[in-house]
């Protein structure tokens, strides 16, 4: 794809000022990724190639959103930005996805982690927080597959005390708790609920 020219007369600062389709005729402006991940074409296209890209990402830090335990603001946007750095441009709703996605994931593990020391209140913390992920907006705005719909079962069952279903969640999400067994039989289960015929 070609860097657009407003980008490189910026000297190819992350923010590159596009919005919509950044090149004409690739229809850009609405698409859906091979994750199930749509996006509108309202958004700003970043470059992630730029050497300012760690500040933009810092920059769209959501302070709103809970951490799990022992996660610092720091350590999620180093994270983010080691997944976003690549030679290519994202719509900037992407980078406030990872966000979201990263910190799920964290409180997926925090949940588990509960779960292993009998740790009831934290538990209760994390299935909050965990049910409430699947509102949270990037991810919403980016759910071109019903998504969230699965992260609400996953979450209904995950309250109820369901350690199989934290750590089905944990395998599909690719989240750190994940111990490593294959739970596929139950996330097809669960998929089958929220589709049904129509998957």
């Amino acid at each position: 794809m070609g860097i657009p020219a407003g980008a490189a007369a910026a000297g190819f600062m992350a923010r590159t000022g596009w919005f919509g389709s950044p090149n004409p005729g690739d229809h850009r402006d609405h698409c859906i990724s091979a994750e199930v991940t749509e996006y509108a074409g309202d958004d700003e296209w970043i470059d992630l190639s730029a050497p300012d890209l760690d500040k933009v990402v810092a920059s769209g830090y959501p302070t709103w959103m809970p951490l799990a335990p022992g996660v610092t603001r720091e350590d999620l946007t180093a994270r983010v930005i080691g997944i976003s750095s690549a030679d290519a441009l994202t719509p900037v709703t992407s980078l406030r996805r990872t966000y979201e996605s990263e910190s799920y994931k964290d409180w997926l593990t925090a949940w588990i982690a509960a779960n292993d020391r009998g740790d009831t209140a934290a538990q209760e913390t994390a299935s909050r927080v965990i049910t409430e992920a699947a509102d949270w907006p990037a991810i919403v705005a980016t759910d071109g597959g019903r998504i969230t719909d699965i992260m609400r079962v996953f979450a209904e069952r995950i309250a109820a005390g369901d350690r199989e279903a934290a750590q089905a969640a944990a395998e599909y999400e690719g989240a750190p708790g994940w111990d490593g067994i294959d739970r596929h039989e139950l996330t097809d289960e669960i998929f089958e609920e929220v589709y049904g015929d129509d998957r």
